[in-house]
């Protein structure tokens, strides 16, 4: 098996199409070692994109919507990725990283761009699942639904 399909296929995430094609840690940080050198005198920023609350949302939903969520994060990274040329990687568990220009306009842009998409793809896939932005909208919907009431 070669070095870049192993770090592609570790046990650390569930099988699943994007999650496969998505680079994992070191063929990541080779690829952006790669695209870094080709882009030498450009401004470059890595972030990371950890889904917070991940463990709450498993043991909320379960782990099969837990995998389609992880599962939409790495499409959407995909898309991102194939979109601007940028690479993206997934290090496991709920962390994974893109790169982009190191520029304030640009990022918050971009950020909301993916967001929205991210958003989008999500509910779709899990129709029966609202997703909210923070943990206190969601806690409040929570003890809202347990209480019988609506929130809208």
């Amino acid at each position: 098996m070669s070095e870049e399909r192993k770090t592609k296929t570790d046990a650390a995430a569930p099988a699943s199409a994007a999650l496969e094609r998505i680079d994992r840690k070191d063929a990541f940080l080779q690829a952006l070692h790669t695209f870094l050198t080709a882009h030498q005198g450009t401004e470059w920023a890595v972030a990371a994109v950890d889904i917070q609350h991940f463990k709450l949302y498993n043991e909320l939903y379960g782990t099969e919507k837990g995998d389609v969520l992880l599962e939409t994060m790495a499409n959407c990274l995909l898309g991102y990725s194939k979109q601007t040329g940028y690479p993206v990687g997934y290090f496991g568990n709920d962390d994974f990283f893109l790169c982009l220009p190191d520029e304030k306009a640009e990022q918050t842009a971009l950020r909301n761009e993916f967001r929205a998409d991210f958003k989008a793809n999500l509910e779709s896939q899990l129709k029966n699942i609202e997703i909210v932005d923070n943990i206190e909208e969601a806690k409040n919907k929570l003890e809202a639904e347990s209480k019988g009431e609506s929130q809208e």
